[in-house]
């Protein structure tokens, strides 16, 4: 005897959405993967997937957004109520983030900007204005630092902190620090702190001769700094030294 097909839920959701069943579409999606369900609605229009994300959570909209085209997240946005969409863009990471608002006309970004709190919105304009294929566009704002004048301990507790504050903590190999300007100081190996005496400063620890990006580095010039050091992500440092966030060699080989 044939063995029976297993039916996938998500084959459900086009069949949902024709009867706009939208909520009964959405509860399949709860329990799905992210990127499960970025291609379970990718064969929707982009309204009909709007239609369906904006009864999920909003930091599960972001994740799914986050693993589908930027173009059609962007159509996604742009069919949806601003005050919604930026309910979403909150959740997303800030990389992600701005190459999805790149995808939509100015006034729409900033009908959705003007939804964000005052933080959010800084964020989002700041990002919105280097070009896509540099440092700066490329770049995420979530990453490790920590003050270059704290003890190894302070470190380990600061870290520790920002774990427990943090719903998705990212992991770093490495962690970055900075004087009490914000200006980048060098790079601090995970490994290095681990194994540090309690008392040691960490300016000793730190390498401070480490590559970084300014935020003009093209997608090109990434790259080849990538080849060079085999980092698998690098500093983005303002020309006034403030360190401005960070670009991954994932983001770079996009270009």
């Amino acid at each position: 005897m044939p063995e029976d097909h297993e039916v996938n839920p998500l084959e459900q959701i086009e069949g949902l959405v024709e009867d706009q069943r939208y909520q009964d579409a959405a509860d399949l999606l709860k329990d799905a993967h992210s990127q499960d369900a970025a291609d379970a609605l990718q064969p929707l229009d982009p309204e009909q997937a709007g239609d369906v994300l904006v009864l999920l959570p909003p930091d599960q909209a972001a994740d799914i957004l986050e693993d589908m085209p930027d173009d059609f997240a962007g159509d996604i946005l742009e069919g949806i109520q601003p005050s919604q969409a930026a309910q979403i863009v909150t959740e997303l990471i800030s990389d992600e983030e701005a190459d999805i608002l790149q995808e939509l006309s100015e006034e729409q970004q900033d009908a959705i900007i003007r939804h964000l709190d005052q933080d959010q919105a800084s964020l989002a304009r700041e990002m919105l204005t280097y070009a896509e294929d540099t440092a700066g566009g490329l770049m995420q704002k979530e990453f490790l630092a920590v003050p270059i004048d704290i003890s190894a301990t302070e470190a380990r507790r600061t870290l520790q902190q920002m774990a427990e504050d943090e719903d998705d903590f990212y992991p770093f190999s490495y962690i970055l620090t900075t004087d009490n300007r914000g200006r980048f100081k060098g790079v601090l190996s995970l490994r290095a702190l681990l194994f540090a005496q309690p008392n040691t400063p960490i300016s000793s620890l730190v390498l401070e001769d480490a590559t970084f990006a300014s935020p003009q580095t093209s997608g090109e010039d990434l790259m080849k700094m990538f080849r060079r050091t085999d980092l698998l992500s690098l500093p983005v440092v303002a020309d006034d030294g403030r360190l401005l966030g960070i670009v991954t060699q994932e983001d770079a080989q996009e270009f």
